[in-house]
C-alpha cells in the first residue's frame, strides 16, 4: 500500500490508525515542502513503522527539468529527510507519476528505487464504497502496488478494502521487502 500525502495533513492520523488496526505498514510519499510544513506528522509516520518516500522537494513535473534540476529535486528532499529524521528515503515516486528512463536512471544513481503503482482506486467525492471495491477488484493482481491519497473517501473506504483483501486471501508486504 502506498499513499501520496501532498498538500496537507488532513485525514493522515485516521489513516495511520486504520493501518495500525490492521497491522499493515505502508509507504507514504511526501514532498520536501510537506516535510518542512508537517515535521511532526512525518515523524509519526516513521515512528509507526511506515516508510517515508521521496516525491521530490516540490511537486512539479520532472519531465521538462534539466538533469541537474532533477537531481536537485531528489537530493533536496533526501537531505532534508536525513537532517530532520536521520532517515534516508529508499523509494522515489516522480510527481504525477510522470517519468521516463532518464528520471528512473537519475533516481537509481542517487540510491533510490522508483516505485509507482499498478492500481489507483480513484476515490472521488460521492462515489459509493461498493462501486470503488468492485472497480478495485477488477484491477487486483498479485504483487499490486496500490495508490491511495489521504482523502475523506479513503478514510471511509480503506477499512472495507482491507477487509476485502484479507477475505480474498491477500497478504500485505512491507515496502521494505522490495529489493533492487
Amino acid at each position: 500500500l502506498t499513499f501520496d500525502v501532498l498538500w496537507s495533513d488532513e485525514n493522515l492520523e485516521e489513516i495511520l490508525d486504520i493501518l495500525d488496526d490492521f497491522q499493515i505498514h505502508a509507504a507514504f510519499f511526501v514532498t520536501g515542502e510537506w516535510l518542512k510544513k508537517f515535521p511532526q506528522q512525518a515523524s509519526l509516520i516513521l515512528k509507526q513503522g511506515h516508510t517515508l518516500g521521496n516525491q521530490a522537494y516540490s511537486h512539479q513535473s520532472m519531465l521538462l527539468l534539466e538533469e541537474n534540476e532533477t537531481k536537485q529535486q531528489i537530493d533536496q528532499f533526501a537531505q532534508l529527510s536525513v537532517e530532520q529524521f536521520g532517515y534516508y528515503p529508499r523509494f522515489f515516486r516522480p510527481p504525477y507519476g510522470e517519468y521516463n528512463s532518464r528520471i528512473v536512471r537519475i533516481a537509481d544513481e542517487m540510491g533510490h528505487i522508483t516505485l509507482l503503482w499498478s492500481i489507483n482506486p480513484c476515490m472521488k467525492p460521492g462515489q459509493e464504497s461498493d462501486w470503488i471495491i468492485t472497480r478495485f477488484e477488477e484491477r487486483l493482481h498479485q504483487g499490486a502496488v496500490i495508490l491511495f491519497h489521504t482523502s475523506p473517501e479513503c478514510v471511509e473506504v480503506l477499512p472495507k478494502l482491507l477487509e476485502f483483501l484479507y477475505w480474498k486471501g491477500y497478504d500485505f508486504g512491507s515496502p521494505s521487502s522490495i529489493h533492487p
